[in-house]
């Protein structure tokens, strides 16, 4: 049975609705495998930073390129200076470790690529494929912090939110780490004749709190109680999740993605 552990490397934008769909899908499994699966439209897309004929790109030239050590890593890797794509396919590597017979070693989004041949041993048929895999391929280089229309969003609620665009593509928007609020005034308890516990007013809310400024070409994004008390503000959307506004779901009903916006109200 296939298992997660603190070895796995989850760290390639996988949600825990990522995790439990791998986990349920490949349960059976007991042995070192690899495979490249299309992810159910219940699950956001996940970002891929290969560059190259495998997505259907063209060859990328050794001008366009810098070599550039990744992380712990001792050698340099193949880098373009792009930011990674949004792909819906999975590939799921996994094997035995330790005592498990099989454990996830990684998952990550974008078709199956071959280690880099820095990883190979010297001489053997890996390396060589390797290197003609990588000779005609790239990783992005640059941070997933904007991809297309998402580059001029502030996401100023406290989750990460995924757009589905209508070719099925999916835009990661970060929380950006400030979260718009509305403070409610405060209220007092009263007794109702009849009432066996005391029953307070409905809020009154008061200004919203870490909304910034209109900025010409840049967009905010807020929760929907937010948005209700922001007037006149064309640059102000929260996430379209009513029953009608094909919102995304998975099996848990939770909302994973969605494919519209709300427009703040107009100014009376």
């Amino acid at each position: 049975m296939l298992k997660i552990t603190s070895d796995s490397h989850t760290d390639h934008a996988l949600t825990q609705d990522h995790l439990d769909f791998i986990v349920s899908a490949f349960a059976d499994k007991d042995a070192f495998f690899i495979t490249t699966l299309e992810l159910p439209k219940s699950l956001p897309g996940l970002p891929c930073a290969i560059y190259g004929p495998i997505m259907g790109d063209s060859p990328i030239k050794d001008e366009d390129v810098s070599m550039e050590v990744r992380g712990s890593r001792e050698e340099p890797s193949r880098m373009i200076a792009k930011e990674p794509r949004s792909s819906r396919l999975l590939t799921v590597i996994a094997g035995p470790h330790n005592d498990e017979d099989c454990i996830l070693y990684t998952a990550y989004g974008g078709p199956c690529a071959p280690k880099e041949p820095f990883s190979c041993e010297e001489g053997s048929e890996e390396r060589k494929k390797s290197e003609e895999f990588w000779s005609e391929h790239a990783l992005a280089s640059l941070e997933q912090t904007k991809i297309g229309v998402a580059m001029n969003y502030t996401n100023l609620t406290p989750h990460s939110l995924t757009l589905r665009l209508p070719d099925g593509a999916d835009v990661i928007i970060p929380a950006s780490g400030t979260v718009a609020r509305v403070t409610a005034l405060p209220r007092e308890a009263d007794v109702i004749a009849g009432c066996p516990v005391p029953v307070i007013p409905s809020p009154v809310f008061g200004e919203v709190e870490g909304l910034p400024a209109p900025l010409a070409g840049y967009f905010c994004l807020v929760s929907g109680l937010v948005l209700a008390h922001v007037q006149g503000r064309s640059d102000v959307f929260a996430p379209a999740t009513g029953p009608d506004d094909g919102a995304i779901r998975n099996e848990k009903g939770h909302i994973v993605a969605v494919t519209r916006l709300v427009a703040a109200p107009v100014r009376s």
